[in-house]
C-alpha cells in the first residue's frame, strides 16, 4: 500500500516488446460484487533490457517473488550463468523464462510500450543471474548479454478490489513456483 509506483517506459529502456495477447478473462466475485479483468501477454525480452530495468528498479521488481536471489553459488544459477557465457544463443531454449504480473500495460499494434507496477513472481533467479553475469562475465567480455533472450509471460490484473488482486498474484506465484524434481 505504501509502495513506490514502478512506471517502466520501454521506449527509454531498450524499446517496445513485441507481444502476443494470449488470454483475456473477467473473473467476478459475487460476494464482494467486484471483478478482475485478467489479460496475459507472451513476449521475449532481451537480457540487456531486462538487466537495465532491474538496475533501475532493483529488488522492488521482486517484492511478490517467493525467493530472494541466491547468487551464482547454487547449481541452477551456475548453470544459467554458464549458458550465458558459453552458449548465449541457447539461453532461450534452455531457460523457463519469467512469469510476471502488472497493474497495466500499454499494448498497441502488437507491442508493449509501458508497464505499470511490474512484479517478477517467478524468474527471480534467472533475472538475478543475468544481472550478475553482466558484471562477472563482463570483465572478460564487454557485452556478455548480447544474443541472450528471455521468454516472459506478463499477466495484467485490473481489479476493483485490492484483496482480489493480491489473491490472484499469490496464486500465480504459488503455481508458477511448483517445481518437480527431474532425475537424470
Amino acid at each position: 500500500e505504501g509502495k513506490e509506483e514502478i512506471e517502466i517506459d520501454l521506449n527509454e529502456s531498450g524499446g517496445p516488446l513485441k507481444a502476443l495477447e494470449a488470454q483475456n478473462i473477467i473473473q467476478s466475485d459475487e460476494e464482494t460484487k467486484t471483478q478482475n479483468n485478467i489479460t496475459s501477454y507472451l513476449t521475449v525480452i532481451p537480457a540487456n533490457q531486462l538487466s537495465q530495468i532491474y538496475e533501475k528498479y532493483g529488488d522492488a521488481l521482486l517484492e511478490s517473488n517467493v525467493r530472494v536471489y541466491m547468487s551464482t553459488t547454487t547449481k541452477i544459477n551456475r548453470g544459467i550463468r554458464q549458458t550465458i557465457k558459453d552458449e548465449p544463443n541457447m539461453f532461450f531454449p534452455y531457460n523457463n523464462g519469467i512469469s510476471a504480473t502488472a497493474e497495466s500495460v500499454n499494448f498497441k499494434n502488437g507491442e508493449i510500450t509501458h508497464i505499470k507496477n511490474l512484479q517478477i513472481v517467478n524468474g527471480g533467479q534467472t533475472t538475478g543471474t543475468i544481472v550478475s553475469s553482466q558484471y562477472k562475465i563482463g570483465q572478460s567480455d564487454p557485452s556478455p548479454l548480447d544474443g541472450v533472450y528471455v521468454q516472459m509471460k506478463i499477466t495484467v490484473i485490473e481489479s476493483e478490489a485490492p484483496l482480489l488482486f493480491q489473491n490472484v498474484v499469490q496464486n500465480i506465484s504459488r503455481f508458477a513456483n511448483t517445481q518437480n524434481t527431474v532425475k537424470a
